[in-house]
């Protein structure tokens, strides 16, 4: 088998469509449902899993981390909040849970 990685994921039916990869994978539903929607295969799907983190340095007080995880937690509870999420494409964020990280990563077979 070889593996062909391309930048962004939209270009993904491209290389089948062209006969560059004869299978693909891809995160973003978006890329997934123009495909079926034009009569494309998914031969798996795998379970949801948050896809964006966001780190902070550890040299940030506790104090402001907290004020950042709770700033992103409750954007979709406002109308500017959900609107900004809608703009990027998001609908939301949650808070990191260590069983579901770790069930996941196993999952994976990592």
């Amino acid at each position: 088998m070889r593996v062909i990685t391309t930048r962004y994921q939209d270009a993904v039916p491209f290389y089948i469509e062209n006969g560059f990869a004869q299978a693909g994978v891809t995160a973003a539903n978006s890329v997934v449902k123009a495909w079926t929607d034009k009569g494309g295969k998914v031969l798996v799907r795998s379970r949801p899993v948050p896809i964006k983190q966001f780190i902070v340095s550890t040299k940030l007080p506790a104090e402001e981390q907290q004020k950042i995880r709770d700033a992103l937690l409750t954007l979709r509870d406002s109308k500017p909040g959900r609107d900004a999420l809608e703009t990027v494409g998001y609908r939301g964020f949650v808070a990191p849970n260590p069983e579901v990280e770790a069930a996941t990563i196993a999952w994976l077979g990592l």
